[in-house]
């Protein structure tokens, strides 16, 4: 994967596959802190003061510090009705290690 930062707004997700882009995606957001943050599937459904949904999702994009690439979701959903309410959600974190192209390791080996 390869990531391409545009503008503050704006970043390009390539899938690679041996320096070939197998598909791209683009992806419309802002850099929060050291991340890029996305918003997605934000929804409100709002009849005050009887009824009251809300579903927020968002998409984290990061490296940490060996470069390696960091991607956090984290989801909420909540509801109420009247004077009864509930809510659920939660935060799922996966790291991906960086890889080095194999024929650019092999270059600097033979270069040292």
């Amino acid at each position: 994967m390869q990531l391409e930062l545009s503008n503050d707004a704006l970043l390009k997700a390539n899938l690679l596959y041996k320096d070939t882009i197998l598909d791209s995606v683009l992806l419309t957001g802002k850099i929060d802190k050291s991340y890029f943050s996305v918003n997605q599937n934000n929804k409100a459904i709002l009849i005050p003061p009887f009824y009251w949904k809300k579903r927020n999702y968002k998409l984290l994009l990061g490296t940490d510090d060996n470069n390696n690439l960091l991607i956090t979701s984290l989801e909420v959903n909540e509801a109420y009705v009247l004077l009864f309410g509930a809510s659920g959600g939660g935060v799922n974190t996966q790291s991906f290690e960086r890889r080095i192209n194999e024929v650019q390791l092999l270059n600097d080996i033979a270069n040292k």
